[in-house]
C-alpha cells in the first residue's frame, strides 16, 4: 500500500491507513509491489497518477479533490473494468447522519417515497482551501447517490465577487428525462456553513439537515405527526440489492473509507467501485460550467473512452453569421462548432 498527497488532510488519510495496512513508499515500477494507492489532498496530477496505477493492476482509492473533466473520469472508470482492480472516489456524504435512511426511501427503481423534486443547500465560507468544484460536485453525487436516471439537460447561473472574478456561487437545475427536477444552491459567500437535502413526494416532504452527531432527517405532512429519525450515522456496507446499514457513531469519514478499502482490495472485491456515479458527475459540472458560460441549458456529455481521449473535443471558431442594416456595423458573431 501507497499513499500519495500533502498537508494536514493527507496526514489524515496516512494516519489512517497505517493502522490497517503495511505503508510504503511509491515504488518506481508499480505493477507487483504494491496491491493498492490511495490518492490523498496534496497530490500533484491525481489524474496521471491513478491512470498509472491502474494500468499496472494497482487499486486506487481516490481521496484527492474532484476536478476531473468527464474524459478523465471515463477513462478511469473504464480502465478500472478492464484491469479488473477497483477504483473507488471517497463520499463523505454517505456517513452523513439520516442518509442511509433517506436513500433507502428514494434510491432504487421503485423507491419507497418517489421524489417529486429534490434541492440541496451547500453554504461555506470562503477560506481559499475549498474551492467551489469540490462543494458542487460533492451535491451533484448526492444527487446522484439518491436518485435513479440521467439527467439530459443542466441550466445553471454563476454568482461573482466581481465582473472577472472566480465563481463564489452556482446555481443548478437538473433535468432529468422522466424524473424529478433537482435544484442545487452551492455557495462560498456565506458569513456562516450549512447543508441541508430536501426530497418532496406528493404528500410529504424530508429534510435532511447539517452534519450533526445524530441524524436530523425530518419526515412531515402526510395526515400524521411529523417524524423525525435520532439515531446514530450509518455507514453503507455495499451499493445495490442486499446492502445494509451499519451504525458508525462517531467515526471519521477517513476511517470508514479506508476500512472499506482495504477490505474490498483484500476480497478483490469491486462491488465499492463508483465510477460509473462520479464519471456522471463529472460530466453534470462540465455542462453547468458550460450553461454558466453561455447562459443556456446544456445537454449533459456522454464521453466514450479511448485511451488518447482525456480531454474534450477541440473547438472551431468561425467568425460569420450573416449581418443586417441593424448590426452591418458590429464586429460578427462568432460561431463554435466542436470538431
Amino acid at each position: 500500500m501507497a499513499l500519495l498527497g500533502e498537508g494536514d488532510q493527507a496526514e489524515r488519510w496516512t494516519s489512517a491507513l497505517r493502522e490497517r495496512a503495511d505503508l510504503r513508499p511509491l515504488p518506481q515500477q508499480l505493477a507487483g509491489e504494491i496491491d493498492a494507492l490511495v490518492l490523498a489532498p496534496g497530490v500533484s496530477d491525481p489524474f496521471t497518477r491513478a491512470k498509472e496505477a491502474l494500468l499496472a493492476r494497482v487499486s486506487v482509492l481516490y481521496a484527492a479533490p474532484f476536478t476531473l473533466n468527464p474524459w478523465q473520469a471515463a477513462t478511469l472508470n473504464e480502465l478500472s473494468r478492464r484491469q479488473e482492480r477497483l477504483l473507488r472516489f471517497v463520499e463523505p456524504f454517505q456517513y452523513r447522519p439520516g442518509f442511509a435512511f433517506l436513500r433507502r426511501l428514494l434510491a432504487g427503481r421503485e423507491p419507497f417515497w418517489r421524489p417529486v423534486y429534490l434541492r440541496t443547500l451547500c453554504l461555506a465560507q470562503h477560506d481559499g482551501l475549498v474551492r467551489i468544484d469540490e462543494l458542487a460536485t460533492e451535491e451533484l453525487a448526492i444527487c446522484e447517490a439518491l436518485l435513479d436516471g440521467e439527467p439530459r439537460y443542466v441550466t445553471a447561473a454563476a454568482g461573482r465577487r466581481d465582473e472577472v472574478g472566480d465563481v463564489c456561487a452556482a446555481f443548478l437545475i437538473l433535468q432529468y428525462s422522466e424524473g424529478p427536477l433537482v435544484q442545487c444552491t452551492v455557495s462560498l459567500a456565506e458569513a456562516t456553513s450549512a447543508r441541508q437535502v430536501v426530497a418532496v413526494t406528493a404528500d410529504r416532504t424530508m429534510i435532511l439537515d447539517d452534519l450533526g452527531p445524530v441524524a436530523s432527517l425530518r419526515i412531515v405532512g402526510g395526515g400524521e405527526q411529523d417524524f423525525s429519525v435520532e439515531a446514530p450515522a450509518a455507514a453503507p456496507s455495499g451499493e445495490g440489492r442486499g446492502e445494509r446499514m451499519v451504525a458508525a457513531a462517531g467515526h471519521d469519514f477517513v476511517v470508514e473509507e479506508v476500512n472499506r478499502f482495504l477490505s474490498a482490495v483484500a476480497a478483490a472485491d469491486r462491488s465499492p467501485a463508483n465510477g460509473d456515479r462520479w464519471a456522471r458527475v463529472a460530466a453534470l459540472w462540465w455542462a453547468a460550467r458550460q450553461s454558466m458560460s453561455f447562459e443556456e441549458p446544456i445537454e449533459v456529455p456522454r464521453p466514450v473512452f479511448g485511451w488518447a481521449e482525456a480531454e474534450p473535443p477541440r473547438l472551431r471558431v468561425i467568425e460569420g453569421g450573416g449581418r443586417t442594416a441593424r448590426t452591418a456595423g458590429r464586429r460578427p458573431p462568432l460561431a463554435v462548432v466542436a470538431r
